[in-house]
Parts: structure tokens; C-alpha cells; sequence
């Protein structure tokens, strides 16, 4: 992490409500990519999201931080709530998703989606060490795509849908009243 990115990271867990609000929106846009190539639809990303967002607000106002750093608590916490949700095999909804297994379409959009190296799947998705790098292979194997060109088509269509608006105002106005 970069000097102001620290800086920024030890005054949100002092609990500044500025420097909150700026980690919540370095995190906001990629976790909502994940859950809209999960289900397709924003509104059904927007509940777990908020959710998740507000789970990390609490976290960093508190000054302790579940995960190795703010995305990867809000990713753990954003996961738990979409797993909970899945069915054991993706929908047409998700159609670069679709047919998967779960685990598989998991793994795989965290790595390609969210960008995380094989640790950091393994972190987000509560995996034993190794094992998200797997299913992550799994997944792009049973989608028959080049990672490279899985990537590109992710990033064409999160371009064209837009992000739900005033979740992370929602959370650090929560953090404020309380």
C-alpha cells in the first residue's frame, strides 16, 4: 500500500468519517461488478452489497479490521451474504457465469473480477490455502474462455450498467448517527 493509501487506512481506523467514506468508495464499484456478474440484475446486488459495505464502515470505525485490508473484509463479508444466496449452479442471469458450480463461478470472478491473486481468493472465500486458485482454473475450463478475453468481456459488460447510487452515503451516515 502506497503512503496515502496507509494514511488513509490509519485515520478510517481512528474512525474519520472522510477517510471511511474514501476507502468505501475505493471498494464500492468492483464488489458490485462481482455480485452483477453473479446475478445479472442490480437490484439484487444492491441489499448484500450495502450490507457488506456497512459491515466494513463498522469494522474500520471500530479499528479492527477483519481481513488484510479493507477490500478483502468487505469481499469476505459481501461473499458470505451472495453464497448464502446461490443456487449450487449459476443461472442463465450470470451468462458468462452460467452452468458453473458455485465454488467454481466464485473463485473465478473474484480472481477476474475483483482481481485478487490466489492468497487473496483463498482469503475472500474462506478456502484452504491453494484451493480458490483451483477453482478458479475449474471455472474458466467449464466457461471454455482465455482468461485475458474472460477478463475483456467482464470489463464490457460492468461498463454498461450502472452502479446503484447512495450506498456508501447511506453507511457513513449510519457510522455518523451512531
Amino acid at each position: 500500500m502506497g503512503k496515502k493509501k496507509d494514511y488513509v487506512l490509519e485515520k478510517a481506523l481512528q474512525g474519520d468519517l472522510d477517510a471511511i467514506e474514501n476507502i468505501l468508495g475505493q471498494v464500492y464499484a468492483p464488489l458490485f461488478d462481482l455480485g452483477y456478474h453473479l446475478f445479472g440484475a442490480t437490484e439484487r446486488v444492491a441489499a448484500p452489497l450495502g450490507a457488506a459495505l456497512e459491515v466494513l464502515g463498522r469494522q474500520l470505525a471500530a479499528g479492527k479490521l477483519e481481513g488484510s485490508t479493507p477490500f478483502l473484509a468487505a469481499g469476505r463479508a459481501l461473499m458470505v451474504d451472495l453464497e448464502a444466496s446461490l443456487p449450487p449452479a449459476i443461472g442463465s442471469a450470470a451468462p458468462l457465469v452460467a452452468g458453473l458450480d458455485r465454488s467454481e463461478a466464485l473463485a473465478l470472478l473474484a480472481r477476474c473480477a475483483l482481481d485478487l491473486d490466489d492468497d487473496e481468493i483463498d482469503e475472500v472465500l474462506a478456502l484452504a490455502p491453494g484451493r480458490g486458485a483451483k477453482l478458479a482454473e475449474l471455472g474458466l475450463a467449464a466457461a471454455a474462455r482465455d482468461e485475458n478475453e474472460f477478463r475483456d468481456r467482464l470489463d464490457e459488460i460492468s461498463a454498461g450498467v450502472s452502479l446503484p447510487e447512495g450506498l456508501v452515503d447511506r453507511v457513513v451516515e449510519g457510522l455518523a448517527d451512531d
